[in-house]
């Protein structure tokens, strides 16, 4: 999932070569999310040319839940990744 709780217009999530969109044009106060396969992948949320954070190595895990939740201003954010673990049958 990615998060926008800041007053950041639209936060992105991509590679962080930025060829794979994961998520885009996220506004203040909303939020997306999509199942993935298990992969390790390089991550960025980005507003528009702007690289706010890298998260590189990341390895998603099928059964796992994951979000990056951009925080505070546009002229001081933060973003943080967190995982929860889930049980899947």
């Amino acid at each position: 999932m990615l998060y926008n709780l800041s007053d950041i217009p639209t936060v992105d999530l991509k590679t962080t070569d930025g060829k794979t969109e994961v998520f885009s044009g996220v506004a203040p106060g909303t939020q997306t999310s999509v199942e993935v396969n298990g992969i390790t992948v390089d991550l960025a949320v980005s507003s528009e040319d702007t690289v706010l954070q890298e998260f590189p190595g990341v390895q998603l895990e099928r059964g796992a839940a994951y979000s990056a939740l951009a925080l505070g201003t546009a002229s001081a954010p933060t973003v943080i990744w967190v995982q929860s673990e889930t049980t899947t049958e």
